[in-house]
């Protein structure tokens, strides 16, 4: 990353204004709710880039899954954009391995065994409603 302060800063104020302007959501992730202070809100986004680090090549479609959410809108079979449970601003995009059907005219097939091979950088975008 060539400027990772300015990228904190943009996500500080991203989930601020995000914090201030919405009320908290609940979720399975027990960080949901961002903390208060300046300082808490770096840790809390340092924890939150720390588990995106933690997607690997090789891991499973339902690993990626039971860490993070889809993200809404249109998606393909890979790459598929995933959010961070904690904020949806916080997104990643994930490339899998996948099978297709030769019968089918190549149609993509998924499945929850198909494989990573790419792992995008984080990155902050508004979240797609469907």
């Amino acid at each position: 990353m060539k400027h990772p302060l300015a990228i904190l800063c943009l996500a500080l104020l991203i989930v601020t204004a995000h914090s201030a302007t919405n009320p908290p959501v609940p979720a399975a992730h027990p960080e949901a709710n961002p903390p208060a202070s300046d300082a808490d809100h770096i840790g809390w986004v340092e924890r939150c880039l720390r588990d995106f680090a933690l997607l690997k090549r090789g891991m499973t479609r339902q690993e990626v899954e039971g860490r993070f959410k889809l993200d809404g809108g249109l998606q393909s079979a890979s790459p598929v954009r995933f959010t961070h449970p904690a904020c949806p601003y916080f997104k990643i995009a994930v490339g899998f391995d996948f099978k297709r059907d030769s019968a089918d005219q190549g149609r993509a097939v998924t499945g929850q065994g198909d494989k990573v091979i790419r792992v995008s950088k984080p990155y902050l975008e508004a979240p797609v409603m469907d």
